[in-house]
């Protein structure tokens, strides 16, 4: 998370370690959520800004020295610290890439603006619209161009050693139902012996 950032200060940007909530009570109760927080060094040496990528990345083993360590929560924004993948690059290995999200919860707002960046206040809550369908056609005309995509594959078995394999499967299924038809055949000529014996 990070403050807002003002003309007369710098951005600090940190780790939330611990959260505390002051109520005070009375006819109007009144609460106060302070953030104790960890703060990374904003200084070129622990902050690296690349502006026509709208990239912000942070030193995540750098520390800022003299700090106050505690921040409002109306004063922060929350940001997601993404570390670089390649874990070869000396360069890269304790900086870390810094991601807005939006707080649990809660969709963030279409912002028209193409320069929006880290910097910018909190938002207003707004009513969200979606089309639940695309106006016009789509047609999708496949026409003689499907000919000529699918692959013309035979079917066809050429190959001899698997010609052979099948005529060998083939003469022994056909032996079976060989077999299968002399079985069913005398047990019927049984049965009609037995049915004359009892005449």
């Amino acid at each position: 998370m990070y403050p807002y950032e003002t003309s007369s200060r710098l951005s600090n940007f940190g780790v939330i370690e611990d959260i505390i909530k002051i109520v005070w009570e009375g006819s109007m109760p009144l609460e106060l959520v302070l953030f104790y927080c960890r703060w990374f060094d904003p200084t070129p040496n622990g902050l690296r800004r690349t502006k026509n990528l709208g990239l912000v990345e942070i030193k995540h083993t750098s520390r800022l020295s003299n700090f106050d360590s505690f921040v409002m929560a109306a004063q922060v924004s929350q940001v997601y610290y993404l570390p670089y993948p390649c874990k070869n690059r000396e360069d890269l290995m304790d900086w870390s890439v810094v991601y807005k999200v939006a707080p649990h919860g809660h969709i963030p707002p279409i912002n028209s603006n193409a320069d929006s960046s880290l910097g910018e206040g909190p938002t207003q809550d707004v009513e969200f619209f979606q089309e639940d369908g695309l106006d016009g056609t789509f047609v999708i005309d496949l026409g003689a161009t499907l000919d000529s995509i699918t692959s013309l594959v035979s079917d066809e078995i050429i190959d001899p050693k698997d010609l052979e394999e099948l005529e060998k499967n083939l003469a022994e299924i056909e032996e079976e139902n060989e077999a299968i038809d002399e079985e069913i055949e005398s047990t019927d000529e049984e049965n009609e012996d037995s049915d004359e014996a009892y005449d």
